[in-house]
């Protein structure tokens, strides 16, 4: 075998791709490659490959008693068509709406998104705000993860070596939830998000905010929560001096770096107008 040589399987069934995972431990799966095809341009591929897009064990949507149930497999596009991704995930139909263009997201898939765990995955904040579940499958049997464990740093999750992303299970928000999604970018399509926002807040008939959540990218070695933004809001009326209040601390929860695609102080100042246009628009 030389050095850029693979073994490749491609499984009719999930048993026997966990069989093919347990057997060889060096083995990367994949599904629609989005993500790993760019990096094996420039490196050598790894030693096996196993290949999971075909399998309909991990393809379909379904309502379930708790929310949605999205195989790891479903694809972006099937993600944007999808009645039930619209009604119980919005955000998530929002985002898979806007991801690069049309080919890749006929291939890229969510499981993808999710394992390849980086902070700007156009999935990850719509998951982490209706606090999700990852269903991980592997010869020992099933495992379910609550997402806002599953990242633990930058590139580092809670995957043993033998598992596979089956299912992730998405259970709908507070019904009064009025929500909010924006993904910033160089370009209004097809570019890498420099930072995201994710939010969902509930109002009652006298103008109290009585929930909220804000899930951010980009903006964090992971996907994070803003817990005490989100704190600072319960039991609060809009107003114009509150608002701004809450900008400056969402900008002083997050830890954005300089990168490529923007320094810190950019990522800061504009996530803090996102949040502040969020609560604007809500009033």
């Amino acid at each position: 075998m030389t050095a850029r040589e693979s073994r490749f399987f491609q499984p009719t069934t999930l048993e026997d791709a966990l069989a093919y995972l347990a057997e060889y431990p060096d083995t990367t799966p994949i599904a629609g490659g989005t993500d790993v095809m760019v990096v094996w341009r420039d490196q050598p591929p790894p030693a096996s490959v196993l290949d999971l897009g075909c399998l309909k064990e991990l393809r379909g949507i379904r309502q379930t008693a708790n929310g949605v149930s999205i195989g790891a497999a479903t694809t972006w596009s099937e993600l944007a068509i999808s009645g039930l991704v619209a009604e119980i995930v919005p955000l998530l139909a929002r985002a898979a709406k806007s991801v690069a263009a049309a080919q890749v997201r006929n291939r890229g898939t969510i499981g993808g998104n999710i394992v390849n765990a980086s902070p700007c995955a156009d999935s990850l904040p719509s998951l982490l705000l209706h606090e999700a579940t990852l269903v991980l499958r592997s010869q020992r049997g099933a495992r379910r993860v609550p997402f806002d464990s599953f990242y633990f740093g930058y590139k580092r999750m809670d995957l043993h070596q033998d598992e596979i992303l089956a299912t992730v299970e998405v259970p709908p928000l507070p019904y009064t939830a009025r929500l909010f999604w924006r993904s910033v970018g160089t370009r209004r399509a097809q570019s890498v998000t420099k930072l995201s926002l994710a939010g969902a807040v509930g109002i009652n008939g006298e103008g109290w905010i009585e929930h909220a959540r804000l899930a951010a990218g980009a903006v964090a070695p992971t996907v994070v929560r803003l817990p005490l933004t989100e704190r600072s809001l319960i039991g609060h009326r809009l107003t114009q001096d509150f608002i701004e209040q809450t900008r400056m601390l969402a900008e002083s929860e997050i830890s954005p770096i300089d990168d490529l695609r923007g320094s810190a102080h950019y990522r800061r100042k504009v996530f803090g107008n996102l949040v502040q246009r969020f609560l604007t628009e809500l009033m």
